[in-house]
């Protein structure tokens, strides 16, 4: 039977809490933007908790940036997805997407049949106290393996 499954996106440093959707700020420097990180953060952190109270799930992606890789592997995740699981103490669903890395290279926004293939582990959770860097290295070793 299929099942409706409610998702809020967020990434941890372009949401602002009580928004559904990426913030886009147009004309603002690196600069601005990385010393407004810490703070961003912290919103999109209290943002997830707020999303996962009202029943929502989360994406996020733990690289923490866009795969621009000239041969599509995977950037190293960043430790923030580890103080999400921490924080919010909820299972985590690791998730690999294929084909998408290949569709952005050609340009294109829309996937042919069987083009995208996405890839489900098992629910993981983790001991209290784990270290947020130890999370994103265990979470990046299953989903390379899925």
């Amino acid at each position: 039977m299929p099942r409706t499954v409610q998702t809020q996106y967020a990434t941890p440093t372009e949401v602002s809490p009580g928004t559904s959707g990426v913030k886009s700020t147009p004309g603002q420097g690196k600069e601005h933007r990385r010393a407004d990180r810490p703070r961003r953060f912290r919103e999109s952190l209290r943002f997830a908790g707020e999303s996962v109270d009202r029943g929502y799930s989360v994406l996020v992606f733990p690289e923490g940036v866009v795969n621009n890789s000239a041969d599509g592997r995977m950037a190293p995740f960043q430790s923030g997805i580890g103080l999400l699981a921490e924080n919010l103490g909820i299972p985590v669903v690791p998730m690999r997407l294929d084909g998408v890395w290949q569709m952005k290279r050609e340009g294109r926004r829309l996937a042919q049949l069987g083009e995208i293939t996405v890839r489900i582990g098992t629910p993981l959770t983790f001991a209290p106290g784990t270290p947020p860097g130890e999370i994103a290295r265990q979470l990046e070793t299953i989903v390379k393996s899925l």
